[in-house]
Parts: C-alpha cells; structure tokens; sequence
C-alpha cells in the first residue's frame, strides 16, 4: 500500500488581499515547544511523498500544493522572498490515534539495498516510516517495516538493524511483531552453505537472550555450528532440512543456554561424509533446563544429542523425535556423560530410531526413559555407578538381542522387549516388573550383588531340571525332573522333583537340590522350612520338611532325618518326591 500525504495548500493572497505570488512557505523539524529548528522536514509534489518537492515552497499567482508526510510533526514559517522577514509560524504536530501516538505512513521501497541508498531528496527523514517489499527482491520473506534514526551508530546485522549507505550515523530498525522474534530469512541468502550458515548465526546474536529464530520452510545447508542463548528458541516450521556441508563438531551447541529450545528441525548429519554431533550440552553452571522437541535427527557420526560432562543439561528434555546415528546399531543415538552426576534428573520419551541404540546411560542420573523404540537401552558404561534411570514402556530390541542392565538402582517396568533381559555385573537395587519378554525369556540375574543389594525381580517364573546331589557320591540317571521358580522381588517359591528309574543310581549321603544358575550364586538370609513328599510305589507316602540354612544356598530335605538313598526307604525304579519351599534371597 502506498503511502498517502497530506495535501499543504498555500494561497496565492495573503491574509491583507494582497498578492503574496513571491512569498515562501518553509517546512522545519520543530523542538519540543514546536518552534522551527535550523533543518528542514522534506515537502513531495505527489500524495505518495516518492518525489520531493522544493523546500521553501515559492507561490505563484495561482496559489499551488505541496504534501507533507503527517506522520511527522512540522513547523511553517512564512517568509517574503529573501526570507529576511517572517510573517507567520504555525506548529502542526504528527497525525495522532485514538491513543496519542503518531500515525506513521511509510515510504514503500523495492529492498533493503533500495532503503539503505535513500538520501534527503529521496524521502529520507529522521523518525520516518519505511516499507520493504523483500530483503533482495519482492516477496522473499525478508520484507518488513522499518524506523529511521539518523543519529544511531548500532551496529548493523542486516537483518534488523540497517546501516544507511556511506558510513556514519544513520541507521534503519525494523519494527518487530513481538520483541526478540526473528526470522532467518531476513538476514541474508539462504541459497548457499555459507549464506544460510551466516544467516542463521546473525539471527541468533538478533534475537538475543530469551528470544525466538524462526526457520521456514525448506532445504538448506550449512557449514559451521550455531551457539543458542539462554532461554533461546529455535523454532522450524514444516520442518525444515538443515543438511551438513562440512566436518562440524556439533550443529546446534546449547551448554551455556539454560532453558533453550530446538523445535521442528530436521538436522541431517550426512554421517557417511562428515563428522560430527547434532546437539551438544557441555558442563556449564549455566546448562540445564534445555529442551530438544519434535525434531529428526539423522545420519550423524556423532551422538545426535550428546550430554558431555557432570550435569551437562540437567533437567534437559528430549521429545517425541526420530534420531539415528550412521552406525546405528551400535552408536547411541543420545549419548550420556562418562562423568558421575550429581543432579542429572533428565527426560528422554517418545524417541523413535529406526532400529537404533536410543541411549548409551553411562554415568547419568535420575534419568527418565520413556515411550521410546529402538533396538536397546545401552548401559554398560554403568557398571557399578548409581543411576537410577526410570525405563518404561518402551519398545526394545527391534532385531532381537537381549536388553543388558548394569548400573544400581534402576527401575526396568513395563517395557516390551523382543529378545530378553539381564541384569548384568555388579548391577544392584534394580527393580524389575511387568516386562513383556520375548517367548520362553523371562529376567535373568547374573549380577554379583549380594545382601541388601540383591536386585527385585516382580512376577517372575523360570523353569529348570534340578540338580540332585548328595554329601558323598551323587544320585544320577533319574527318569525324569521338573523344577520350577516363581520370584518375586527377592522371595524365590521353588517347586521341584524327581522320579526314579530303572537305571537311576542312587549314591550315598544325604541329598539335597543345587539351583541352576544365577540361583546357585545367591545365599539365603534366614532359615527357611518348606515341605517334601515321596512317594515309595510298593508300600506308602510319605511327608517331611524341606530346610534352607541362612547364608547357604541348598535345599536339604528329612522324613525324621536326612533323606537319602536308604531313607524313608529303600529307592528304586517308580520312587519319586517333590519338594516345596519359599527362600529369601540375602
């Protein structure tokens, strides 16, 4: 829309009846009182002020118009010919609204370049109003308004603040929808690596601490990294392609940005050809709070989002993205600190990485694994470190290996798991429950913890043959076995049996039943008594007591004394017994 003056009407006859034809109207910026200072305002001979007109304006016969930009305030004085003797002063103030401030009309102009060459004699004013239709041509998202301040040196970034042409003071500020919310587009060419990389980093300085860099729609490319301010927002929109063009260490860099935000982004690392992370969080007192939400990132031969030091991102959330690394199945997509936390307490759910490793633990605390898929949860670098990562209801181990836990105090609750799950090292206080398995898996406990630190293993079944041993010379070749183990936390419900057969050898000493591994590493807190029954097939049942010593870990079971090869009877061929018992693992 063009801009429209208002029309200054000078009569030819002054206010005696007498012909004032060499009279002489000048326009002047006025001071505060709405006296004319020394400079003059421009007059335009058209409405759309593009053609300036002389100023003083000379009467003729006829009288004539000029038009000045009311959106600025004027003071008229008018003068004879030599401008020695002044008639009149008249002060007229800027076109006010219905609030009081001033109703700017802009001057239209093709570009920045186009605004930035205006001089005084074509429509350059101090506090005027100016319209771009594009940063380089009409329409390319760069167009905008813009405030003239003649006296400002700040520094240009040409993207909302344009410095007017041959240097000094003078300098064009865009007028902002809301402050500190830019756009990428508006502070250089997007079309190059180089230009979408400039481009980008100036509009992150622009929008400064707390503000917003929007990035429309699009493929780009670029070159170097990009360090967000704290509580900085970089928003996509239809999410945008940022492909990497050269070895960068890490995209995005937020370690000192404390409550930051990526959104939207898709960020292709091009992992075949360069190096480097995604996201990086370093250690910083200033790195907490960060938030990385609703992006892809892929294809990177770094960690797509990597947390590098104690407490790097504490309370920093990861949400509902795709990530994968170029060696995806043995790369973490989210990469953890090898340094022991202290506070960690980050958020990690809804991350998809198309059969990828979603995280590599390590040595991060109080984390939060949720609603994730991928191939595995990766903590082997937990080996003995309290971490405390709360995993549940994800989908593990899409091509079938078995989901390893290490680390303490864990809880691993309603995830569904196609191979199986093991805790693993010196894992310990880990809290396993309500896990789907793969068919005939169930958790296994291969740790070494012991006593208090026995982990919980909820609503667990296992079936096994039992192993029958005796003080002395082992019983062997028994027709048949069956054993059963139902956990529950540390509690162990093992119900077993043998039968004899004809080849059967029976040994001698008192027998008892060795548990099959883990079970047979674990020792038990207190005496425990259960119960046996054999069935002699000639004559009679017979019923005792199965026993578990604290601190051992055998059954040994009695009809009035040890049972064994000659008691209750004599066994042979169709003799059997099943023995039931609850233990306590120490």
């Amino acid at each position: 829309m063009a801009a429209t003056g208002a029309p200054l009407f000078i009569p030819a006859v002054a206010a005696n009846g007498t012909v004032a034809s060499s009279f002489k109207v000048n326009g002047w910026i006025p001071t505060s009182a709405g006296a004319p200072t020394a400079t003059r305002r421009t007059f335009y001979t058209d409405p759309e002020l593009t053609t300036p007109a002389a100023n003083p304006a000379t009467l003729g016969a006829a009288g004539r118009v000029v038009y000045v930009n009311p959106a600025l305030s004027y003071a008229f004085t008018i003068t004879d010919a030599a401008e020695a003797v002044t008639y009149d002063t008249i002060y007229v103030p800027a076109e006010l609204d219905a609030a009081g401030a001033a109703v700017l009309t802009p001057l239209i102009v093709s570009n920045n370049a186009a605004l930035t060459a205006l001089t005084s004699s074509t429509g350059l004013v101090d506090n005027g109003l100016y319209e771009t239709l594009g940063r380089s041509s009409e329409n390319d998202g760069g167009q905008g308004q813009w405030l003239y301040d003649s006296a400002s040196t700040t520094t240009a970034d040409g993207g909302t603040v344009l410095a007017i042409n041959g240097g000094g003071a003078g300098r064009f500020f865009r007028i902002l929808d809301v402050p500190r919310v830019v756009w990428v587009q508006w502070f250089g060419d997007l079309t190059t690596a180089s230009g979408f990389t400039a481009a980008l980093r100036a509009a992150i300085t622009a929008a400064g601490v707390g503000g917003e860099v929007h990035i429309p729609y699009g493929s780009y490319t670029y070159n170097d990294s990009f360090t967000l301010l704290s509580a900085q927002r970089i928003i996509g929109h239809g999410l945008p392609v940022m492909t990497k063009a050269a070895n960068v260490a890490s995209t995005f860099i937020m370690t000192n940005a404390t409550r930051a935000e990526i959104d939207g982004v898709y960020l292709a690392g091009a992992g075949g050809t360069y190096t480097g992370a995604g996201v990086y969080m370093g250690a910083h007192a200033e790195s907490y709070e960060q938030r990385v939400v609703n992006c892809v990132i892929y294809d990177f031969a770094g960690a797509c989002v990597h947390f590098d030091g104690a407490d790097a991102g504490s309370k920093a959330e990861v949400i509902n993205g795709l990530m994968r690394r170029t060696n995806y199945t043995t790369d973490a997509s989210i990469v953890g600190t090898t340094t022991v936390d202290t506070a960690g307490n980050r958020k990690i759910t809804d991350i998809i990485t198309d059969g990828g490793v979603i995280v590599a633990v390590n040595k991060m605390f109080n984390t939060e694994i949720s609603g994730c898929s991928g191939r595995s949860i990766d903590f082997s670098g937990s080996d003995g470190i309290q971490t405390r990562t709360r995993l549940y209801g994800n989908r593990l181990a899409t091509t079938g290996p078995d989901q390893d836990i290490y680390g303490n105090d864990n809880s691993i609750v309603g995830n569904v798991i196609a191979g199986g799950l093991t805790l693993k090292g010196a894992a310990s206080r880990n809290h396993v429950s309500g896990n789907v398995l793969a068919t005939s898996e169930v958790p296994a406990d291969e740790s070494t913890a012991t006593g208090d630190n026995v982990n919980w293993i909820d609503h667990a079944e296992y079936t096994f043959a039992p192993t029958i041993k005796a003080d002395s010379v082992d019983p062997a070749v028994w027709a048949s076995t069956f054993g059963r183990i139902q956990r529950t936390g540390k509690k162990l419900r093992i119900t077993c049996g043998a039968t004899a057969g004809a080849s059967t050898t029976f040994g001698t000493g008192s027998w008892y039943v060795q548990l099959p591994s883990p079970f047979n590493g674990f020792v038990w807190k207190a005496q425990t008594i259960g119960s046996i029954r054999i069935l002699d097939t000639g004559t009679q049942y017979f019923t005792g007591t199965a026993s578990a010593s604290a601190g051992g870990n055998k059954i040994y079971f009695e009809v009035t004394q040890s049972v064994g090869p000659t008691h209750p009877m004599t066994w042979a061929n169709g003799d059997a017994f099943v023995v039931e018992i609850e233990v306590e693992i120490s």
